[in-house]
């Protein structure tokens, strides 16, 4: 299998040069409105979302939600979308909802669940590659962005080889908030970087599982 990427990652060194490609775009995926309906069409829950302007009217529609308490005193925060398509904490910025209105209020953008109490951002990935799939934890140690700033990567476990039943992807990775009960999804993403496997499984593991639907790619959605 050959590879067509505009990045780099550790295991590139395992593909060959001739056979099927396998093209991997860190921003040809879905844009962010595709992405929160696919993740609802996959019976996920995910955090409030539209544009700026959309939100805050659908907040003063129910004047007892605690919402519209949190918009009346302008403490609601707004991950606000500056480019729908980036991954890896690019292209977004954290507002209150107040100070989006006024910047960007035709931007789309989804309610902040904030992970922590000290704000720092904490999310765990599911990582599917082939019929692998495994529970990463990312936390920060100073920024809200779970991916951004002085990181910290834990691989929890690995689950039990198979498919997942739904979406039938090469590979995959799916970013939840964990908020009290609940697992919100906020990302997925079709070109993860694999930098937290390295050493964990071979290069050339990784590309023998990306053979196994590489003639799959984005025939699910």
């Amino acid at each position: 299998m050959q590879l067509d990427s505009n990045f780099r990652d550790w295991y590139d060194f395992a593909f060959e040069r001739s056979g099927p490609v396998y093209t991997r775009d860190i921003g040809g995926g879905m844009s962010r409105p595709e992405m929160f309906e696919y993740m609802q069409s996959l019976d996920l829950d995910v955090p409030a979302h539209g544009t700026v302007q959309e939100l805050a009217a659908r907040y003063r529609r129910d004047p007892d939600s605690i919402e519209a308490y949190l918009l009346q005193h302008n403490i609601l925060q707004l991950v606000v979308y500056l480019d729908e398509r980036a991954h890896c904490g690019e292209g977004k910025t954290l507002l209150d909802i107040q100070d989006a209105l006024q910047r960007y209020p035709n931007h789309y953008c989804s309610q902040h669940i904030p992970a922590t109490p000290t704000g720092l951002g904490s999310t765990l990935r599911y990582l599917h590659v082939g019929q692998r799939r495994w529970w990463l934890r990312y936390n920060s140690l100073n920024d809200w962005r779970s991916n951004v700033g002085d990181v910290e990567i834990e691989v929890m476990y690995e689950e039990k080889p198979g498919y997942h039943p739904r979406i039938k992807l090469p590979m995959f990775a799916i970013d939840f908030v964990h908020a009290g009960a609940k697992l919100y999804a906020i990302d997925f993403n079709e070109a993860p970087g694999l930098d937290p496997l390295n050493g964990r499984i071979p290069a050339s593991e990784i590309v023998a599982q990306l053979k196994l639907l590489a003639n799959s790619t984005r025939m699910w959605y």
